[in-house]
């Protein structure tokens, strides 16, 4: 009779052993070397699934495919169904725990990418505490990057090769670690507490310490405005000595 205890309290607490849920990105992507794929290149199209008891990438048809796991008779319960946080056989992985994106990537990269600025990817209203439902945190990020639509802040990873692109007129130095567009819409950071910092200035009107950065992020428009500077100055100073000279020749 005990040993019947025993079973049915193992079974009872396995069946509960997956409580909380995750967003899962789904996508399928080709290796660059068997069974392994270039962690830097990301898929033009991600589909996300949130309410997920375990998100799990596998090698399937020659290719790298991302799902995720929702009930019992989805492929991959068998791994997630456990108290590990990230799970593997030879040819799947489960992830339950933080990062799952990032890491289920990195085990099938031939080069893993560095370890950069953790960021949190959702959409969050200014009545909402804490993390949304539909949020998930990246730990490959080159900067994070929050714009504000409405009573809404929509945060996003920014990938290396994109910081150019996304920061490139954040030249607002607006406190801590913030950098942001003239029009005050978007900003930048990098930080360990950068979705902190974009809640206290876009739903706190801007209730920011004195900035810790000294520089814009990107610095291809910020070397573009001094440039500009510059030749507005030499064409200034020129001017004044073209007026100087004729006024010379008057004489």
């Amino acid at each position: 009779m005990k040993h019947q205890i025993e079973i049915f309290l193992i079974l009872f607490s396995s069946s509960f052993l997956i409580v909380e849920t995750l967003v899962c990105a789904e996508y399928s992507q080709s290796f660059t070397s068997p069974d392994k794929i270039d962690a830097s290149k990301h898929p033009s199209l991600i589909v996300y699934s949130d309410e997920c008891k375990g998100c799990i990438a596998t090698i399937k048809n020659g290719k790298f495919k991302a799902s995720s796991v929702q009930n019992s008779s989805h492929f991959g319960w068998n791994l997630c169904e456990t108290s590990k946080p990230f799970n593997c056989n030879d040819k799947t992985c489960c992830c339950r725990g933080e990062f799952c994106y990032d890491r289920l990537r990195n085990y099938f990269a031939s080069t893993p990418p560095q370890k950069l600025t953790e960021c949190i990817v959702q959409r969050k209203t200014s009545t909402e505490s804490g993390a949304t439902n539909s949020s998930y945190w990246r730990n490959s990020c080159s900067i994070c990057v929050a714009e504000k639509h409405g009573n809404a802040i929509e945060s996003r990873c920014i990938e290396p090769e994109n910081l150019e692109y996304e920061c490139s007129f954040a030249t607002e130095l607006t406190g801590e670690n913030l950098a942001c567009t003239k029009n005050l819409k978007k900003c930048c950071c990098r930080s360990k507490n950068c979705q902190e910092q974009f809640e206290k200035y876009f739903f706190k009107h801007g209730e920011l310490g004195h900035s810790l950065i000294s520089e814009p992020y990107a610095q291809t428009m910020a070397k573009i405005q001094s440039s500009s500077t510059y030749s507005l100055q030499k064409l200034s100073n020129v001017g004044i000595l073209l007026t100087f000279t004729a006024s010379f020749w008057l004489l």
